[in-house]
């Protein structure tokens, strides 16, 4: 047994480490040693980050197994070595983190926010999602939300996010509601198509008052840039000729637009 290896063991028993823990830890350091055919403390924090870079990408070891070798290392060098924990360690301009710590990192700034807002009375709560205005069903809801894993997809957009956004601006109009499903507005109610498939999918009418309507249709409205690129969609639309229904479609996505932006100033502030 090397100096070093002692050192690290007696560390690791000394603070109760585990025996598997011990195992998993000791080969961690030794891979790293062979990868670099030299001793570990001669090795430098770039090296370091490196080899667990290889051992993601190139390797493709579970997330799993990598977090028991970045554990490895870190207690080699931090307790055993004492290796400074005060400098930046730069990563290499093209890598970040992993998908899948970014997906931790996510939720966690997700859900913060989404409780500064509650806490602020950002929130507007009605019908289905009344109840959540308690303090206490809105604390149960971010539990479970902050205890089910969550998927991050990570990639660079093939023109900017220029474009990113624009292709979300556009969700109100192709998703939200068709055309077709649009009957009518009459002395402020609103009339479209819909299926109740709790009655085999049967195609039925149903009306609504325009602050219902609205309600509804905010739930596919995505917040902030998409606001404005609903209205500067709707406002190149009306310099062109259309048909009565998409005429009709528009002046809707108009009435929409402007209360979505008029609602966020009300409820959300700058």
């Amino acid at each position: 047994m090397t100096e070093l290896r002692r050192r690290m063991d007696d560390d690791m028993l000394a603070r109760g480490v585990a025996d598997r823990t011990r195992e998993s830890y000791l080969w961690a350091v030794t891979g790293l040693a062979r990868f670099y055919r030299r001793s570990p403390d001669r090795i430098t924090d770039g090296e370091i980050q490196a080899y667990v870079v290889h051992l993601l990408r190139d390797r493709q070891l579970s997330w799993s197994t990598c977090n028991i070798v970045v554990s490895g290392l870190r207690f080699f060098y931090h307790i055993t070595l004492k290796r400074d924990r005060t400098r930046w360690i730069r990563g290499r301009a093209t890598f970040l983190f992993p998908v899948k710590a970014l997906s931790v990192v996510f939720r966690s700034k997700y859900l913060a926010g989404l409780r500064r807002a509650f806490t602020d009375g950002q929130l507007t709560f009605a019908a289905g999602t009344a109840p959540l205005a308690d303090a206490g069903r809105f604390a149960a809801l971010l539990a479970q939300l902050r205890a089910t894993p969550w998927v991050v997809y990570a990639k660079r957009p093939f023109g900017g996010p220029a474009q990113a956004l624009k292709y979300l601006g556009r969700y109100t109009h192709r998703i939200a509601i068709s055309n077709a499903r649009l009957v009518s507005l009459v002395d402020g109610v609103v009339r479209f198509r819909w299926k109740d498939y709790a009655d085999g999918g049967r195609p039925k009418v149903m009306a609504l008052g325009v602050d219902g309507f609205l309600r509804r249709f905010l739930v596919h409205v995505l917040w902030g840039a998409s606001q404005c690129a609903t209205v500067r969609r709707c406002s190149r639309r009306r310099s062109r000729p259309k048909s009565p229904s998409k005429s009709r479609h528009t002046e809707w996505m108009w009435l929409a637009s402007f209360w979505v932006l008029s609602y966020s100033t009300r409820n959300v502030g700058p």
